[in-house]
Formats: structure tokens, sequence, C-alpha cells
């Protein structure tokens, strides 16, 4: 539970959030977990100074790749009268790249638009890795390139479940070990 200040009492903190007196927003703290991965699920810390009504629907909101909420994307929600929580959210599959993204938390009822949680975020593009080179295990690197038929080691990393991966007759014959978790 959030304890909220009241008149003259000194400022409230929850999740890292400062409230002040009188303060009715809710206040969406810092966000970990920067750069994002699309389909990547997070955690979106709040904290707010009010009543909420049964029923009440905390809604974490996405801004578009330039920071700006005129079209925000739901992105988790938590049914609660609690002035505060952790709503659980999901960066959707197909976002755009971008590295001004930003969060925020709103609520139903009452309505309340939230602050943005404070800094810009990256979400990540996705990327395609091409096998090459016939067989091998899937976390060498040197059997991944960025084009069909192109050289290896064209990534920091193996593919995850956020990129595209193509096997074409450029790959090669043999077997691909998936040696990854």
């Amino acid at each position: 539970n959030v304890s909220c200040p009241t008149t003259g009492s000194n400022p409230a903190t929850s999740n890292g959030i400062t409230m002040t007196t009188g303060s009715t927003d809710i206040a969406t703290a810092a966000i970990s977990g920067s750069p994002f991965d699309q389909g990547e699920s997070l955690s979106v810390p709040f904290t707010a100074c009010a009543s909420f009504n049964g029923g009440n629907v905390f809604t974490a909101e996405l801004s578009d790749a330039f920071g700006v909420f005129g079209a925000p994307v739901a992105i988790g929600t938590l049914t609660s009268t609690t002035p505060g929580g952790v709503i659980n959210a999901t960066i959707p599959p197909g976002t755009a790249a971008g590295t001004l993204y930003r969060i925020r938390v709103v609520s139903s009822d009452p309505v309340y638009t939230g602050t943005d949680n404070g800094t810009n975020l990256t979400v990540k593009a996705f990327l395609n890795y091409y096998w090459v080179g016939g067989t091998g295990n899937w976390t060498n690197l040197a059997r991944w390139a960025s084009a069909s038929g192109g050289a290896g080691s064209a990534h920091i990393e193996p593919p995850s479940q956020y990129n595209n991966v193509f096997f074409d007759a450029n790959s090669g014959a043999g077997t691909v070990t998936v040696d990854a978790a």
C-alpha cells in the first residue's frame, strides 16, 4: 500500500517516486531493462495519491517512437483499487525501432493520466539472421550472416525469438544443433 501525504505532512515515497501534498496524479517510476526487444516483457512500477473505485483498471501505455502519447498503445493492465503497484507489460511485436519511447500509467475509474517514466527507452528492430556454412551449432556466430549468402559473424549474439531466422539455398547442407535455451 502507498501512504499518500495529507495537508501539512511530508511527501510520501513509494516505488522510488515522491508524491507531494495534494497530488492526485499517477506517477510512473523508472523502467529498467532498456533496450527492449519487440515482444519482450517488462515491469511498470507506479504510485498514485488518489482513491480508486471498484473495477478500476490501471493501464501502462507506450508512446510513439518520438515519446509522444498522441495515440498511445496499451501494453499491460492491472485491475486494482490500490493506489500503486506494478503492471506486467509487453512491448508489442511489430513496434517500430526507436530510442525515444516513454511509458505512462493511466486509470479508468476515476480517469487520471499519469506522468511518463522520465527517461527515453529504446526498442530494438527485429534483426534478420541467415544461416550460412552448412552443419553447425545455433550459438556459433560464424554461422549467422545478415543477408542470404553473406559472410558469417555478422551479429554479436545468436538469434532469439525476437529475430527473423532464414534457412535458404545459400545456407548449405547439413544439420543445425540448437545448443541454446
